[in-house]
């Protein structure tokens, strides 16, 4: 069978795509190789934790306490977090173990789907009632204060905008969408009068203005701008970009990967880079329409919700329409956690489409707790 007409063999090799773009792009920019390596150990391994978990049957995760007991333990890191963490770039999100480094935020966003997916699944009748939508935002309110306090504004949107997005396709009428978008706008005023530090309101002042203070605030992603502007339509090429190479541009293996990459490979390569990513996330909702339950539905558009936000928000400050909140491109940013949590996403949505339909009949003794 081609790979275009196997979902699950498409759902690896878009990936891998997207991760011989960001390796490429580290490799050509980097002046040593020491983080190319680092990076290609890490797409590797989280490939394997993908090929295993496809292997094996987790619609277990659908009863019993396994997603709550998953959730709480990416509660108490982000609470340990607090005492043990260490601060990079004015955010205290990484534990540290030498050389190793760990953001358990990337965990709780996929602790946080997993929960949201069990709760609607459970509760596809009540969903009608306002108590219900009420009480699961608790799950999201819970990750989004912990991270605020990093802080880390642009991870905490992330997990709003994944509970915002499974609450409106589990059923939700519309009669509470406005109560959901009261709350965000809510939660937008709060956060900005007590919750922002001065330099992530200075960051939305420059997002306004990006030549509002070219040298300070605004530097970064004026500098992102002129890199992938100078791109032109068909890139510098290969191993030729002057902004990256000459260290213009800040935090090219990260946070402005996108631009890196539009420096060397033009709009071009950025429409295809795009695409692909738009493809991804098409491939995952249409996935999601064939899964055995709701709960793996559900599961399959919080990653897709994940995937669109954290490609939007990245490719959104560095083409100057976004605030800069430091969120990683998908597989192409460097980085571990959010990588390896990227893989075990794509891992158990192939394992549900793989092992759907099967014992069928085992689903009538299912205990909902």
């Amino acid at each position: 069978m081609s790979p275009f007409k196997n979902p699950n063999i498409l759902l690896l090799t878009i990936p891998i795509l997207l991760s011989i773009f960001g390796l490429a792009t580290v490799f050509t920019i980097g002046d040593n190789n020491a983080l190319f390596y680092k990076q290609l150990i890490l797409q590797i391994l989280g490939l394997t934790l993908a090929l295993g978990i496809i292997f094996f049957d987790w619609r277990f995760l659908r009863n019993g306490h396994y997603t709550f007991v998953l959730f709480s333990f990416s509660i108490l890191l982000l609470v340990l977090l607090v005492i043990l963490g260490a601060t990079v770039n004015n955010a205290q999100s990484w534990f540290r173990f030498g050389g190793i480094s760990l953001q358990p935020v990337e965990l709780a966003k996929l602790a946080l789907i997993f929960i949201l997916a069990k709760y609607f699944y459970k509760r596809h009748v009540e969903v009608a009632y306002l108590p219900t939508i009420v009480f699961s935002s608790f799950y999201a309110l819970i990750i989004f204060a912990l991270t605020i306090m990093q802080p880390d504004l642009g991870s905490a949107l992330v997990v709003l905008a994944i509970w915002g997005v499974i609450v409106f396709v589990s059923g939700i009428p519309k009669k509470y969408i406005l109560f959901i978008l009261s709350l965000a706008c809510l939660s937008v005023f709060f956060s900005w009068s007590f919750l922002l530090q001065d330099y992530q309101k200075e960051r939305i002042f420059s997002f306004v203005d990006p030549t509002r203070d070219i040298r300070g605030s605004g530097y970064n992603v004026y500098q992102s701008m002129i890199a992938i502007g100078s791109g032109g339509l068909w890139g510098k090429g290969i191993n030729l970009g002057s902004q990256s190479k000459l260290s213009y541009l800040p935090e090219y293996e990260t946070d402005f990967i996108f631009a890196a990459f539009a420096e060397e490979w033009g709009y071009v390569g950025v429409v295809f880079c795009i695409l692909i990513y738009l493809f991804l996330i098409l491939s995952i909702l249409n996935m999601s329409k064939s899964m055995e339950t709701n709960f793996e539905t559900l599961f399959c558009i919080g990653v897709a919700a994940y995937f669109m936000v954290h490609t939007g928000v990245n490719i959104g400050m560095n083409i100057g329409l976004l605030p800069v909140t430091g969120i990683p491109l998908p597989f192409m940013s460097a980085g571990g956690t959010h990588i390896l949590v990227e893989w075990i996403m794509l891992g158990f949505i192939i394992s549900s489409s793989k092992y759907k339909y099967r014992n069928f009949s085992s689903m009538q003794n299912e205990i909902f707790i």
